[in-house]
């Protein structure tokens, strides 16, 4: 076999061709060595990126876990001071609270203290809000028959009006007493053209006309101006016992227990005022008031 000789020219190829590799395997290894420490460089910050987060969760997560258990620990110490407020202090609160309602129920029963009986609330009620007589039917000591509603007549009459039992022998008497008191007054100062009287019986089964009429005569009425009458139905009774808020129970010897007033109905028909039976004089000095 032959060989060519080596000429210059043949050196100086292969060292360029020997250069230029190394050159390229340099800059192969070069370049991946660039990539590799990028990726790494990603996967560092990607961890030091969650390491954070992940830290500051923690500490989110343990701040909220103490709020939460400053709370708790504050509430449990209201409750345990509150306690012991209570069963320091919790009988004499009670009582207070119980004092102050009883306080209240009382204004509210008295109308701000103003009355102390029924009669007295009935009072101060009955003239703040007037209130119309029924329709309720009555029958008088001749036999005539009317409607309570229409006590006023065509020509608008105040009424006193009382309620009795013809058999009574003691409120009763007070109350017949005072009207025959009234009778006499208003015919001498002018009034009995203006103002009537009615006395009811809430005893219809014994205070018949007759027995009604009968009565009128010893109280020497005027039939003109005092008329006497009862419910024509019994009925009735109740309802018309409820209008006046008069109560009226057996005594058991035949007899009946009651409350009573002088009630002024005026010339619309309708409950205005109430007088004690005692005094009537307070009653016509407000008549010549007006």
């Amino acid at each position: 076999m032959h060989t060519a000789p080596l000429t210059r020219e043949h050196g100086t190829a292969i060292a360029a061709t020997t250069a230029a590799m190394a050159t390229s395997a340099t800059s192969a290894t070069s370049a991946g060595t660039g990539d590799a420490v990028a990726a790494a460089t990603v996967i560092g910050t990607t961890a030091t990126a969650t390491a954070t987060a992940t830290a500051t969760a923690t500490a989110t997560a343990a701040n909220a876990t103490g709020a939460a258990t400053a709370a708790a620990c504050n509430a449990a110490g209201a409750a345990s001071r509150w306690r012991h407020f209570l069963r320091g202090w919790g009988p004499a609160l009670a009582m207070c609270a119980l004092a102050l309602a009883g306080l209240l129920l009382f204004d509210h029963l008295t109308r701000s203290f103003k009355a102390v009986t029924s009669d007295g609330v009935r009072r101060i009620d009955m003239a703040r809000t007037p209130r119309a007589l029924p329709a309720i039917e009555l029958v008088d000591s001749t036999g005539a028959h009317f409607s309570l509603a229409d006590i006023a007549g065509a020509g608008g009459q105040t009424t006193l009006i009382t309620l009795v039992y013809t058999y009574c022998v003691d409120i009763c008497r007070t109350t017949a007493s005072g009207q025959a008191y009234l009778q006499q007054e208003l015919r001498a100062r002018g009034l009995d053209n203006h103002v009537r009287q009615l006395t009811i019986s809430f005893d219809p089964w014994r205070d018949t006309p007759q027995a009604l009429r009968a009565y009128a005569r010893s109280m020497k009425a005027d039939p003109l101006r005092w008329r006497f009458a009862t419910v024509a139905d019994p009925a009735d009774l109740a309802r018309l016992l409820k209008v006046f808020e008069v109560v009226v129970l057996p005594d058991g010897q035949g007899g009946l227990v009651h409350n009573g007033a002088i009630f002024v109905a005026d010339p619309h028909g309708r409950l205005v005022q109430t007088y004690d039976l005692d005094r009537p004089d307070q009653a016509l000095a407000d008549l010549l008031l007006d």
